[in-house]
C-alpha cells in the first residue's frame, strides 16, 4: 500500500475457541471456567464490537476436531479429544463430526466427580466453581494441581513441581505420580 493509501479489511468471519459453550436456549455463555464470561452473549458482543460474523465453538471441540481432520486422530472413527489447562474439558468426534449433544456440552468430562477417590483424597475434596464438590477439574486444572500440591509442598504451580520431580525432588515425584494416577482414573470412566 503506498503512502496515504486507504487499507481497507477484506470482509471476513471471526472464529473463538472459548471454554464453556454457548446455551441453545438463551444464547449465553455458560460453564466456562473463566467465570466471568459466563452469562455473556460473547458471540453478539464480539460481533457488535468488530463489525462482522463471529462464531463461538467450545475449545476442547475445537481441539477435538483439529486432531480428528489432520492430527493424531485423522482416519479415526472416533476421537476423544482432551484439555488439561487452567480448566479440564474435553470434546468428541465421531465419523468426522463433532458431536455437540442436546445442551452443547457432550464430551465435556471435567465437571464428573473424580472416581474412585481414596480415603486421602476425600479429606481433600474442594468446591469446584460450578457448585459441585470433586470435580475432575478440581483435581486435574493447572490450578487443582497447584492446589493439592500446595498441601504436602509449599506453594508452588504446575512448572516448578514438574521442574522440582526432574531434579530428583522425591516430594514433587511423587505429586506428579498423584496426578498421573488422578488422570488414569479419570480416563478410564470415558475409555470405559
Amino acid at each position: 500500500v503506498a503512502e496515504g493509501e486507504r487499507v481497507v479489511a477484506a470482509p471476513c468471519t471471526v472464529g473463538v475457541g472459548t471454554p464453556g459453550s454457548l446455551s441453545p436456549r438463551t444464547g449465553l455463555l455458560r460453564g466456562s471456567n473463566s467465570v466471568e464470561l459466563n452469562g455473556c452473549a460473547l458471540d453478539r458482543l464480539l460481533a457488535a464490537r468488530l463489525a462482522r460474523p463471529v462464531r463461538i465453538a467450545n475449545d476442547a471441540n475445537c481441539f477435538a476436531l483439529s486432531e480428528a481432520t489432520d492430527g493424531a486422530g485423522q482416519g479415526a472413527a472416533s476421537v476423544f479429544g482432551v484439555i488439561l489447562g487452567t480448566g479440564v474439558g474435553g470434546g468428541l468426534v465421531i465419523d468426522g463430526r463433532i458431536v455437540v449433544g442436546r445442551h452443547a456440552i457432550a464430551g465435556e468430562w471435567g465437571h464428573n466427580p473424580l472416581p474412585w477417590m481414596t480415603p486421602q483424597e476425600q479429606a481433600e475434596v474442594s468446591d469446584c466453581y460450578c457448585g459441585k464438590q470433586g470435580c475432575i477439574e478440581t483435581w486435574l486444572s493447572g490450578p487443582g494441581i497447584a492446589r493439592h500440591a500446595e498441601r504436602r509442598l509449599g506453594p508452588v504451580d504446575g512448572r516448578e513441581l514438574a521442574t522440582r520431580a526432574q531434579a530428583g525432588d522425591a516430594a514433587a515425584n511423587a505429586e506428579i505420580m498423584r496426578v498421573a494416577d488422578r488422570l488414569a482414573r479419570a480416563l478410564a470412566c470415558v475409555i470405559n
